[in-house]
C-alpha cells in the first residue's frame, strides 16, 4: 500500500503537522538554537571545523544555515522549518519503509521526541535521524548501491555526534560486507574515496575534543539518594528490553552488533565525556527502534517478530508520556526557560521597540536576542558591542575581566551593573528618547532596593530614574526583571 492510500498515515501526519507547526510559531529559539545560527552567521567553514571540537557536533547543520544566516534571511522561521522538514522526512521514511504495523508507527509519530523535541527545537538532530532511517531502509540492498550507501553514511556521520555513533555502526557492517563481496575495482575505489574523505572530515572536527562546556557537564555529580533509583531503572531496562532483544537476535550477529555498539558507545560517552540531555538520551530509543526494524526484516520466526513488535510498542508508548515520570530535564522541555521568557518580553513589548538594551554574556537572554537585534544590544562592558567570542566559546567569554571591573558584584549566575558603569552606558546609548532598558540586574548593593530609585551623575548634574519595568511572573528578584532607565529633569 502506498502512503497516499494509507488513511492512518494521512490522518496521523496531518495532525502531527498541525501540532508541530503551531508549536513552532509559538517558539522563541533557545540559546543553543540561536547559538548555531550565530556560528553560521559569523564564521567561515574553516572556523566552523575548528569550533566543532568545542561544540561536540559535526558541521552539516551549520553549513545548511550559512546561506540564510550570512544574508540575515528569515530568522528564526527559516531555521525552524528547515529542521521541521527533516523531521517530517524522517517520519515519511519510517512510514514508507519500516516493517512496523500502523499502531506502532502512530505511537512513534506522536511520541514526545518527535512531536515536542526534534520537530520544534531547531538543532542538528532531525537531519541525522532522517539519514539514519535512510540507512536502515537501504540496509538490505547496501551492496547493490554501495556508492549511494557510502554517501549517506558520511553525510549522516557529519550531522551530529549522536548520529555519528549509529552511522559508524552501519559503516563497520557495510565495510565488512563490501570487502567480503569482492567488489569491482571502480566501486572499490569510489567507495574507499568517499569513506576516506568522510572519516577525514570527522577526524578534523572531533580529534582532540576537550572543551570547557564538555568538562562542565562531565563534572555533574548525581545525588546519592538518586543512585538507588538509577539502579532500579537501569535494571528494569536491562531485564525488560536489552536482554530480551539480545536473546531474540542471538542468531543475527550483524544486527546484534549494531545494537550493542550503539548502546555501549553512547553509555561510555555519557558516563565519561558528556552527561547529555534528553534529546541526546532519546537516541537510545531511536537505535533500539532501528535494531528492531532490521531484526523484523531478518528474522523468520513469527513468534520472535511478534515479541519484538510488542517490545517496541511498549517502549514507544512510554515515550509519549515520558515527561510525566522522568526528571526535570524533560519537564523543562515543555516550557520556556527564564532566558526565553525574558527574550519574549523584549521582542513583543512595544515600548522597548528600537530602544537600546543593556545585555551581558553571563545571561542567556542576550544570546537568544543576538540574531534578532544585534544592533540594539549594548554590552555591559561599556565600549564593546554585544557579542561573544564564538571561536573560543565558552572559555573566553567573561567579557568584563576582573581588571576592568575590580569591584563588580555577582552571584553564582549573574553579574550586576554598578553605578559608574551604568551611568556611562546610559550617557552613551540613551539616544533621543532619553530612555534605555537593562536586562542585566541592577546591583542592589549600589542602589536602593526599591521599585523606583533616582541616581545622579555628579559630573554632568543629570538625574536618572531606575524602575523595575517588567519581571517574570511570580519572580520579583533582581535576576528576573527588566529595568527601565530614564533621563529625568533636574
Amino acid at each position: 500500500m502506498t502512503l497516499l492510500k494509507n488513511k492512518t498515515f494521512l490522518i496521523s501526519i496531518a495532525l502531527w503537522c498541525i501540532i508541530t507547526i503551531v508549536r513552532i510559531l509559538n517558539h522563541i529559539p533557545w540559546f543553543d538554537e540561536a547559538h548555531a545560527w550565530t556560528i553560521a552567521e559569523e564564521l567561515n567553514l574553516v572556523q566552523i571545523f575548528h569550533l566543532m571540537k568545542v561544540e561536540g557536533h559535526t558541521f552539516i547543520w551549520y553549513l545548511l544555515l550559512m546561506p540564510f544566516a550570512k544574508f540575515h534571511i528569515g530568522y528564526p522561521y527559516v531555521m525552524q522549518f528547515l529542521n521541521w522538514i527533516f523531521c517530517l522526512g524522517a517520519l515519511i521514511v519510517l512510514w514508507q519503509k519500516a516493517p512496523f504495523n500502523n499502531f506502532i508507527k502512530v505511537l512513534i509519530t506522536f511520541s514526545f521526541p518527535f512531536t515536542y523535541v526534534y520537530s520544534v527545537y531547531a538543532r542538528c538532530y532531525s537531519i541525522g535521524i532522517l539519514l539514519l532511517f535512510l540507512l536502515a531502509a537501504l540496509f538490505e540492498n547496501r551492496l547493490k548501491h554501495p556508492i549511494l550507501y557510502s554517501l549517506v553514511l558520511i553525510v549522516c556521520a557529519n550531522t551530529s555526534t549522536m548520529a555519528l555513533i549509529g552511522s559508524a555502526a552501519f559503516g563497520f557492517l557495510f565495510i565488512y560486507d563490501f570487502l567480503k563481496s569482492m567488489p569491482k575495482r571502480k566501486s572499490l575505489l569510489a567507495v574507499s574515496a568517499i569513506l576516506f574523505i568522510g572519516a577525514g572530515l570527522i577526524f578534523l572536527q572531533l580529534f582532540g575534543v576537550d572543551s570547557t562546556a564538555i568538562k562542565d557537564y562531565r563534572g555533574i555529580n548525581l545525588p546519592y539518594q538518586n543512585l538507588l533509583k538509577i539502579f532500579v531503572i537501569s535494571s528494569f531496562i536491562l531485564i525488560t528490553c536489552i536482554l530480551p532483544l539480545v536473546f531474540f537476535l542471538r542468531k543475527h550477529l550483524k544486527i546484534l552488533f549494531f545494537f550493542l555498539f550503539t548502546t555501549v558507545f553512547m553509555s561510555v560517552c555519557f558516563m565519561f565525556k558528556y552527561y547529555g540531555h534528553y534529546w541526546n538520551h532519546a537516541f537510545y530509543w531511536l537505535y533500539f527502534m532501528i535494531t528492531i526494524w532490521l531484526g523484523l526484516l531478518a528474522c523468520e520466526n513469527e513468534k520472535i517478530k511478534k515479541f519484538m513488535s510488542v517490545l517496541l510498542a511498549a517502549v514507544s508508548f512510554l515515550h509519549i508520556f515520558i515527561p510525566l515520570f522522568v526528571n526535570d530535564v524533560c519537564l523543562k522541555l515543555t516550557q520556556n526557560g527564564d532566558a526565553v521568557k525574558m527574550a519574549k518580553i523584549v521582542l513583543y513589548d512595544k515600548n522597548m521597540y528600537k530602544k537600546a538594551i543593556i545585555s551581558a554574556n553571563d545571561n542567556f537572554v542576550g544570546h537568544v536576542l543576538v540574531p534578532y537585534n544585534r544592533h540594539r544590544l549594548v554590552n555591559y562592558c561599556e565600549d564593546k558591542p554585544f557579542n561573544y567570542d564564538i571561536v573560543n566559546y565558552p572559555a573566553n567569554n567573561n567579557l568584563c575581566y576582573e581588571k576592568e571591573l575590580p569591584n563588580r558584584f555577582f552571584n553564582e549566575y549573574y553579574t550586576y551593573l554598578d553605578k559608574n558603569r551604568l551611568i556611562k552606558l546610559v550617557n552613551k546609548n540613551i539616544g533621543n528618547d532619553d530612555e534605555i532598558y537593562s536586562i542585566v540586574s541592577i546591583n542592589p548593593k549600589a542602589f536602593e532596593n526599591s521599585d523606583t530609585t533616582f541616581i545622579k551623575d555628579d559630573k554632568t548634574e543629570i538625574f536618572y530614574s531606575i524602575q523595575r519595568y517588567k519581571c517574570l511572573k511570580n519572580k520579583k528578584q533582581e535576576d528576573f526583571c527588566i529595568y527601565k532607565i530614564k533621563k529625568e529633569n533636574n
